[in-house]
């Protein structure tokens, strides 16, 4: 379960060690990189229709290494595992952790982040573009949004102004929070380094950062180094080649 720069990552370690392996890709942006080994686009029409890929394909083991934030995927794979009784590994960034000259204030949900914002306020929303539209309901706040692509069935508001693409470094980032005049951040604890700069500029700005943390995780395997996850397919694998080698030969 893909999308993610890790997950290419994994994917290209297991076709490399030829595991018969299936990259999913949910399909939200036009022109996705593809994995390495076989891979599919799209959603699979609820846990049913998960359960019915699982047995099609014969899968015996989900590394779901989703977006943190992908919570309808991740209780939708780890359900279909249990349902269909095979592995099921969840691969998860740490989380961010403030520091000392951090200004996070931390809550559970868009409805807590959109509350916190400061009246009359200019926000920069780091959120990508699957919620923007929640924000929209603070008409006293002017919100730059930045993204890959634009948002489905966007509706223009006068509050709002979308911006696309991504800083490359520190720099570029403290540049964009400069020149836009923000007075607060807002964006979720989806750890890793790729997405850390704004954070490490806002920092330095001394930037109040409204940090939208995740839901607890099911009763699952979750682990966070790259390679444990290898290393437990590894196990798995070879597991499982003994358990067939068994079966073809009584």
């Amino acid at each position: 379960m893909g999308g993610t720069s890790e997950a290419y990552a994994l994917a290209e370690k297991f076709a490399k060690e030829n595991y018969p392996v299936i990259s999913s890709l949910a399909g939200r942006t036009s022109h996705p990189k593809i994995p390495a080994g076989r891979y599919r686009i799209g959603g699979f029409g609820g846990i049913d229709g998960l359960i019915n890929t699982i047995e099609k394909e014969n899968i015996g083991l989900i590394v779901d290494a989703t977006h943190p934030f992908a919570e309808t995927m991740t209780d939708h794979a780890w359900r279909a595992a249990r349902a269909e009784k095979i592995g099921y590994i969840r691969f998860e960034r740490p989380l961010w952790q403030a520091g000392k000259e951090d200004k996070w204030l931390t809550v559970n949900n868009i409805a807590e982040a959109v509350a916190a914002i400061s009246v009359n306020s200019r926000c920069f929303l780091a959120i990508g573009r699957q919620h923007v539209n929640e924000f929209l309901v603070r008409k006293d706040v002017s919100f730059v949004a930045r993204m890959v692509e634009k948002p489905e069935n966007f509706v223009p508001e006068a509050n709002i102004e979308i911006v696309l693409g991504k800083p490359e470094n520190e720099q570029e980032e403290y540049d964009f929070l400069v020149n836009h005049h923000f007075d607060c951040l807002v964006c979720r604890n989806s750890g890793g380094s790729a997405s850390f700069p704004k954070l490490e500029a806002a920092r330095k700005l001394g930037l109040p950062v409204i940090m939208i943390t995740r839901k607890p995780l099911p009763d699952v395997v979750t682990l966070s180094a790259e390679k444990d996850v290898i290393d437990l397919v590894r196990t798995f694998c070879q597991a499982d080649r003994v358990e067939k080698h068994k079966e073809t030969n009584g």
